[in-house]
């Protein structure tokens, strides 16, 4: 026979989990969003290459995406970039096959 155990969450640890929540939510600056609606849209062009040969290239692009937003996070994205542009990182060829991608490059430079 199986029983159904019923039980009560603590108020303390349901308060913590809201603070915890709040707090991750308004943690994430601007230029973190912008970085990570970059690689959304790169993802989305690599899934739609799925099994095609330019899909690596993509594929090389959005993990130079994360690390753009690894260096957002750290605040060392200048240092990553360099004197060069997002688009010159992520490699200018890939960026102007993939026009798609170029609003939210736009907005991740904007939001340096």
């Amino acid at each position: 026979m199986l029983r159904r155990v019923i039980s009560k969450p603590h108020r303390a640890a349901e308060f913590d989990h809201k603070r915890t929540f709040t707090s991750m939510t308004n943690s994430r600056t601007e230029l973190e969003a912008a970085a990570g609606k970059l690689i959304s849209a790169i993802q989305k062009e690599w899934h739609s290459e799925a099994g095609a040969p330019e899909s690596a290239a993509s594929e090389a692009v959005m993990h130079s995406a994360h690390e753009l937003l690894q260096a957002s996070k750290s605040g060392s994205l200048a240092t990553v970039i360099g004197s060069g542009s997002v688009s010159s990182y992520l490699g200018n060829r890939w960026v102007q096959e993939h026009p798609r991608v170029v609003p939210y490059i736009a907005a991740l430079e904007a939001a340096c």
